[in-house]
């Protein structure tokens, strides 16, 4: 039996290998899809912290993506905590009597000071 015996359009050997071929490609294709799929779960996952970081502080949207809070039976914990609310006196006075620049120097410098104590000593900033 030899190649005239076999059917018209039939091949040995190579019709094997054309197939591990095309299931190599299959398996490609399928990884690939997965990879697209998880490509477009993860931008849709940044889009959803992005929208939550709206409403949240970023540094706690940022605790719950490294893993370091969770919301497990008996993972969260009581603590006391600190709330400020400051309210700087004369300031509506103040920006009615003095140039804006001189305004917006003296809210930088008073912001960047308070931040700066809040985030040295581990606080979360909110608004």
């Amino acid at each position: 039996a030899g190649e005239r015996d076999r059917p018209a359009g039939r091949a040995g050997p190579p019709q094997r290998r054309d197939n591990l071929c095309g299931r190599a490609w299959r398996a490609s294709l399928s990884v690939l899809s997965e990879v697209s799929r998880c490509q477009r779960s993860f931008k849709a996952l940044e889009r959803g912290l992005g929208a939550f970081a709206k409403y949240v502080p970023r540094d706690v949207v940022r605790m719950l993506m490294l893993g370091s809070l969770s919301q497990e039976s008996g993972a969260m914990e009581w603590h006391t905590m600190t709330m400020m609310f400051a309210d700087i006196v004369g300031f509506t006075a103040l920006c009615e009597e003095v140039a804006l620049d001189v305004l917006k120097r003296v809210t930088t410098e008073y912001m960047q000071r308070m931040c700066g104590v809040i985030v040295r000593t581990g606080g979360v900033l909110d608004k």
